[in-house]
């Protein structure tokens, strides 16, 4: 910080991530959007940030979050130009939220434990990537299930399993 050199204040940084934030989500990275927009909102706080912030998260599937950050963004700005079309997207990320929640009330949850831990879970295949290692407990939809448990050293194991709706069921 000597003589002649500038410093970049925190509304620059802030226009900075912005403008980067700015490109991303017109390039349809959302997430990485997401996180400009962000650090943009660290640096300087502005309402406008907000909405962008909402933008990505119901971009992305996330209804819960993009619903709270458009209700932070009314907030914070009541008399925003774009009031009604705001409004608009907090109905439809109530629904969606909402409906998100009874489809999540239906499924089950399948908990999943070996003697030693550390077991890498298999869901529905004998191939491809585990779901997990060992303890587990696994949101899945009700039905039967073939769980796989594989740890090196050890024998595999192979059970299938009847998950009901909103219930636990066990696979030691």
């Amino acid at each position: 910080e000597g003589p002649g050199r500038i410093v970049p204040t925190p509304e620059s940084r802030s226009r900075e991530a912005f403008d980067r934030a700015e490109l991303l989500y017109r390039q349809a990275r959302f997430k990485d959007a997401l996180g400009a927009y962000n650090e943009a909102l660290g640096h300087r706080r502005h309402p406008a940030l907000l909405f962008n912030i909402a933008q990505c998260h119901r971009q992305l599937g996330d209804f819960p979050k993009a619903l709270f950050f458009y209700k932070l963004f009314l907030s914070e700005l009541p008399e925003a130009s774009n009031r009604v079309e705001v409004e608009t997207r907090i109905r439809e990320m109530d629904q969606k939220a909402a409906a998100e929640a009874r489809e999540a009330a239906k499924r089950g949850r399948l908990t999943v434990s070996s003697t030693p831990p550390g077991a890498e879970i298999y869901l529905d295949s004998v191939t491809g990537a585990p779901v997990g290692r060992t303890p587990a407990v696994l949101s899945v939809k009700p039905g039967q299930h073939l769980i796989v448990l594989r740890k090196p050293g050890y024998r595999e194991v192979q059970s299938t399993v009847d998950v009901r709706d909103g219930r636990i069921a066990i696979v030691t």
